[in-house]
């Protein structure tokens, strides 16, 4: 099956987010820092070498929140932003983490955030990767967004189950909006 023209999740929920308040230069920033933690922690859960002093002053905060966190309570790290695929429903993505938690028989997807507040579309998108990542064959109970502190303090989980089902609905519902405005 060809899976080049699938969606990825950050492409269904992309255009529901609203950065209209969000001043352009503060919003580049801000999309910079993401993807330089992200690949700084990426790296560190994969088990590779991470040279603090290679990382700039203003994402270090955030890097060593996560580093704690999984130092902290991860036992194993099982998968590391690889590709999943669901042919079904016709979607892709890349879920930062799935991980077993110490104590926790079960997997956890978790998905690494650094803005200060909190979306709600996060839940849809953790809804879309829970799935992908039971398809996968992950026996997956759990989905939380860890938000991770610029200071390197214990980031805040945020555990989305009580309404996976739903969100996961909703995410669906998004996501044959976007076909249909993308596939005419």
């Amino acid at each position: 099956m060809n899976i080049a023209g699938f969606p990825s999740v950050t492409q269904v929920l992309g255009p529901l987010a609203d950065f209209s308040r969000v001043p352009p230069d503060v919003l580049e920033i801000a999309c910079d820092r993401g993807i330089e933690v992200h690949e700084f922690c990426a790296s560190y859960a994969k088990g590779l070498f991470v040279d603090e002093n290679s990382i700039s002053p203003h994402c270090l905060g955030f890097f060593l929140s996560f580093k704690n966190w999984l130092d902290r309570y991860v036992e194993e790290v099982l998968l590391v932003e690889r590709e999943l695929v669901d042919t079904v429903n016709r979607y892709k993505g890349h879920p930062d983490l799935v991980v077993r938690m110490k104590g926790d028989l079960h997997l956890a997807l978790a998905d690494l955030k650094t803005p200060r507040v909190s979306s709600r579309l996060w839940r849809l998108q953790l809804s879309a990767y829970l799935k992908l990542a039971q398809k996968a064959d992950y026996d997956v109970l759990r989905a939380f967004s860890l938000r991770l502190n610029p200071q390197g303090k214990e980031p805040i989980l945020t555990e989305y189950s009580g309404t996976v089902k739903q969100d996961f609905n909703v995410f669906l519902s998004a996501l044959n909006i976007w076909r249909f405005m993308n596939n005419g």
